[in-house]
């Protein structure tokens, strides 16, 4: 579900990026024209507030999916996959609250 909805996300901003590219087009005409220069402020004003806006959506993307990976008991899926890997611990002996994953540098081979 979480894939769904970054995949329209991910279209939402590309239509979004289009829209922008149209507006600056525009803007240009606009100069071209001699707009007033009050109202090709106020334009560009516009365009970069919704720019700014793109910007922290696809920031707050990033950060949902860094915590997603870092965190995978967030998920239902990765939830389960953990639940397994849980329980293979427990079959074999161990305590799963003293597992240490450590790193590669731990292991001598």
């Amino acid at each position: 579900m979480l894939f769904i909805k970054r995949q329209r996300l991910a279209d939402a901003v590309e239509l979004v990026n289009a829209l922008l590219e149209e507006l600056d087009g525009e803007i240009e005409k606009a100069k071209e024209n001699g707009i007033e220069p009050y109202r090709l402020k106020k334009s560009i004003d516009r365009v970069k507030q919704i720019e700014q806006l793109r910007d922290e959506v696809v920031e707050y993307d990033t950060k949902v999916m860094q915590y997603v990976n870092f965190y995978p008991e967030a998920t239902p899926y990765y939830k389960e996959k953990l639940e397994i890997a849980r329980r293979y611990v427990r079959s074999l002996g161990g305590d799963w609250s003293t597992v240490t994953w450590g790193k590669k540098s731990d292991y001598p081979y």
